[in-house]
């Protein structure tokens, strides 16, 4: 009978083992034992994310360790809804991705139910990472995306590029230094949410053209609590057919065209929520026939002050006023200009309010400067708070506000 038990307990040990060793896969490079034709074990790594790749199965866990690995994560597999696939850098240590041969650091390759997470993608010829066609329900989380591409026309890249896929997720990512455009939806891509990434400093250098957050002829996606700053052109565009797209809930700032914008006929969009700071030109922008939107409750401070193009804090042009509603927005300018345009030209509200009948419940006034400021310094602390786990975030940004009185 002893025998028996301790047989028993003996299958059900090498059970548990087998379980494990399938459940998740281990990748380091830096092992002396590592193999790429191995189990994948933690005694045995894989030693390159590729050979991972190849193996994983739904259900299963890919973890890998520092180092800088000179190859792109090419999904060769999709999880399921209740067997999702994950490929986590570990936490606390600094995974980079630099990309493969077509240049991206990940692909997703039309798979499904995959999460990437925690890895820093940088210095890829091609864009940073891209999910791809047919691709749905990935999951791109807490990695920092930066240095893609050359500032040469012909070989600018993009930081994430969501491309011809609907229902993913892109969120908890820094988004930085990268040659064009900083996450880009595009190709009728639908019902993705890209939420609390930190987008900044994208520029193309030789032209005005990179924007933080540009959604392109895609509609019903949803852009939620991101943070769009210092990009060369505007923190946060719908252009080109966008349609029936919400911003809502991002901060906004110090970038070189529009802070929102609207534009190229893309209709039936709100912008609502937003803190909106500092943009060369108007603010908040709708134009080209963005018609039938909603601007509810956004903060518009100092916005298209000496600017070199358009002006405002809020601007809907002749073309885009029909079915666009505006109401209950905070408005300040530190020094004279133009609040609002409405087709043609305001300066205040109450002008805007008596020749439009819109804004009946916005507010105009000094203490909204403070209020703008106030939440732009408290998302740079919280940022600067502990990382999540696997987190590849490395942020050395910082948040500079001049102090401004009254006019």
């Amino acid at each position: 009978m002893l025998a028996l038990v301790l047989l028993v307990g003996s299958i059900v040990l090498r059970a548990t083992e087998a379980y494990a060793r399938v459940s998740t896969l281990q990748v380091d490079k830096n092992d002396s034992g590592c193999s790429d034709n191995g189990s994948g074990t933690a005694t045995r790594p894989f030693c390159s994310i590729g050979a991972a790749a190849t193996q994983v199965t739904a259900g299963q866990t890919v973890r890998v360790s520092r180092g800088r690995y000179r190859e792109q994560l090419w999904l060769a597999s999709s999880g399921t809804a209740t067997a999702p696939i994950k490929f986590i850098a570990e936490r606390g240590e600094t995974v980079r991705l630099t990309g493969g041969s077509d240049g991206s650091g990940v692909y997703t390759n039309g798979k499904a139910y995959v999460t990437v997470q925690g890895f820093t993608v940088s210095d890829t010829t091609g864009d940073g990472i891209v999910v791809s066609e047919n691709s749905s329900h990935v999951t791109v989380r807490g990695n920092r995306v930066t240095n893609a591409g050359q500032p040469v026309l012909g070989l600018t890249a993009k930081g994430i590029r969501v491309d011809r896929a609907n229902d993913n997720v892109i969120a908890n990512n820094t988004v930085d230094h990268n040659t064009d455009y900083g996450i880009y939806v595009v190709g009728n891509s639908t019902r993705n949410l890209v939420t609390g990434n930190r987008v900044y400093a994208n520029a193309r250098v030789y032209e005005r053209a990179a924007s933080g957050i540009r959604v392109h002829g895609a509609a019903g996606n949803t852009i939620l609590r991101n943070v769009s700053h210092d990009n060369e052109d505007s923190g946060i565009e719908l252009v080109t057919g966008a349609s029936n797209n919400l911003v809502v809930n991002s901060i906004v700032y110090n970038n070189n065209d529009h802070g929102i914008d609207d534009t190229g006929r893309s209709p039936n969009n709100a912008v609502i929520g937003n803190v909106v700071y500092k943009s060369v030109t108007a603010g908040i922008n709708f134009e080209g026939g963005a018609t039938s939107g909603q601007i509810f409750n956004n903060i518009a401070v100092d916005n298209g002050l000496n600017s070199p193009r358009t002006h405002g804090n809020i601007r809907v042009d002749s073309t885009s006023t029909t079915g666009t509603t505006l109401d209950y927005n905070l408005l300040y300018l530190s020094s004279p200009g133009r609040n609002y345009v409405w087709g043609v030209g305001y300066d205040t509200l109450q002008q805007m309010q008596m020749a439009s009948g819109q804004e009946a419940h916005a507010i105009e006034g000094h203490y909204v400067l403070g209020l703008a400021r106030s939440r732009i310094e408290d998302q740079a602390l919280r940022h600067r708070g502990p990382l999540a786990e696997g987190s590849g975030r490395s942020d050395d940004s910082t948040v500079q506000l001049q102090d401004e009185g009254a006019p």
